[in-house]
Formats: structure tokens, sequence, C-alpha cells
């Protein structure tokens, strides 16, 4: 077992069990950090409504060695839909189109939500007719 793999193990069970200072910790402490690492932390603010510590989080991913995938855009847009925040939403959504993303039924699940909690229903309903209109994948 990767030395990388155990920490990120470590760094769940942390979160998990709510001490999110100390997984963050285990984090910053890490020699390398690939994007399940990096998912771990942001998914684990993000489920514990500790939105601006996501949002972060999810920007130091963008300019780190590790890129967003599919679990990274679903959790920063349950943050925005959270927050209720569409300017970032949208900008996600623009990484997402950019990041080839568009296509992934979950992420454009998350981007119905993202829209409809932030009362940008004509938004959601876009997305939801490119995904009606068979542009999304039956899943990942």
């Amino acid at each position: 077992m990767s030395v990388l793999f155990r920490l990120t193990s470590k760094v769940a069970s942390l979160a998990k069990s709510g001490r999110i200072a100390t997984a963050r910790q285990v984090f910053d402490e890490m020699p390398e950090r690939d994007t399940v690492a990096w998912n771990t932390m942001l998914t684990s603010y993000s489920r514990l409504g500790l939105h601006q510590e996501a949002i972060s989080m999810f920007a130091h991913l963008r300019f780190s060695d590790a890129k967003p995938d599919g679990y990274s855009f679903t959790a920063i847009l349950s943050t925005c839909a959270s927050l209720r925040d569409v300017r970032l939403g949208t900008q996600v959504h623009s990484l997402v189109i950019r990041s080839s993303y568009d296509a992934s039924l979950e992420v454009n699940n998350s981007l119905i939500d993202m829209y409809g909690n932030s009362g940008e229903f004509e938004s959601g309903v876009d997305v939801l007719m490119k995904c009606r209109k068979g542009l999304c994948m039956r899943g990942i």
C-alpha cells in the first residue's frame, strides 16, 4: 500500500470522525497529493458545511499538479448550491465545460441543483435540456 493511499485514507478517516483540523494538518504535511487526496479534503469541507474552506481548497487544487475531476466539480457545485452562489457556480460551470466534464451526468445533476437552489431556473433547464438531447453520458 502506497504512502499516498495510507495518508489519504487517514485524512478521510479523521474528517469523517469530525477531526477536520487534524485531517487538514495531515493533508498539508503530505509529501505529494493526487486528485483523490484533494477531493477527500474538498468533499469533507463541503459535507461539513465549511463552505469557505471548500472554496479555498478547490482554488488551490486548480493550481496544483493535480487536476479537478468529476468528484471535484460535484463537491464545489454542492458548496455553491448551499451558499446559493450563482456567480461562483457559473464560473465553475465554465471550468466544467473547459475541462470536458460537461458530458458527466453527475456533474450536470450538480449544475441543475446549483442553478435551482440559486433561483436560476432557466439555466438549470438549459443544462437539463442538453442532457435530454443526449449530450450527457449515461454514467461515469
